[in-house]
């Protein structure tokens, strides 16, 4: 494996959010100018000048990296690409369109500088499309203390779905990839098996901290796909965890998890 040249590489997906991405590449730039980072925007073949926009605004800076699909890939398939960047020796995957809040870089770096694991899961805020707050805490002090994030999944769900709350250990994702390489693949549910499976392997650190983080739910490019996401696809993640680290609080998860849709489906019939 190369020498990573940075302490983090921040990578971003993006299609069709030119001003966003544009106004969120320029707080990450000012937020960890002080550190050894880098920052990726992978455009996924955007119609509305993403890309020569990033160009013109980025271009001479050095550690700033302006990268276009020939052709749109899907989110699925840009991820799939991200999670393989190695200029760093971190990876975080950023939403193009996510609120974070100042101090967030020196939030990541502590937490890289105090501990050593296969990843780290930012705490955050949930919000619907109302502003109106679903969660104030991805996770509990209590499920904290655990070395995976099954148990965080038990008990919320697929919460680390939400890309921006995970950095990954470069390593761990090699590791990940040449462990079985078959089950990394382009798809929606992707971030999930990456955090659940990296977690198995290496490990994961949990990071405190209020206010830097808000996973808004908005309008989603999938939410035609949603009942396949997450009837499906989400638990077929729980399945392949299984059949890579052997862990059965996986097939326990799995189980655990069709219950409570089940019941939910149940519920909204009777009401």
């Amino acid at each position: 494996m190369k020498q990573a040249k940075y302490k983090l590489s921040i990578c971003i997906p993006t299609y069709n959010r030119r001003d966003k991405v544009l106004e969120l590449v320029r707080f990450l730039k000012s937020e960890f100018s002080k550190y050894s980072c880098c920052i990726t925007v992978r455009d996924n073949a955007s119609c509305d000048g993403t890309y020569d926009a990033l160009r013109e605004n980025f271009c001479d800076n050095s550690h700033i990296y302006i990268e276009k699909n020939f052709e749109n890939i899907g989110l699925g398939g840009n991820l799939h690409l991200l999670y393989t960047d190695d200029k760093g020796e971190y990876l975080w995957v950023v939403g193009d369109d996510d609120w974070i809040g100042p101090g967030i870089g020196e939030l990541i770096f502590n937490a890289l500088s105090e501990s050593s694991s296969g990843c780290y899961f930012i705490n955050y805020r949930a919000v619907d499309r109302l502003g109106k707050v679903e969660f104030e805490n991805a996770f509990s002090e209590d499920v904290a203390k655990n070395e995976s994030l099954l148990p965080v999944f038990m008990m919320n769900g697929s919460v680390m779905m939400f890309i921006t709350s995970m950095i990954y250990d470069v390593k761990e994702i090699k590791r990940l990839v040449d462990t079985k390489s078959s089950l990394y693949y382009p798809r929606l549910t992707l971030p999930l098996y990456v955090a659940l499976s990296v977690s198995e392997l290496g490990g994961v650190s949990y990071v405190r901290g209020d206010d830097y983080l808000v996973n808004s739910h908005g309008e989603i490019s999938w939410r035609s796909d949603a009942w396949k996401v997450f009837l499906y696809q989400v638990p077929m993640e729980l399945l392949r965890v299984f059949i890579l680290s052997g862990n059965t609080t996986a097939l326990k998860a799995f189980l655990h998890y069709y219950v409570k849709k089940v019941k939910e489906k149940i519920n909204r019939r009777l009401n």
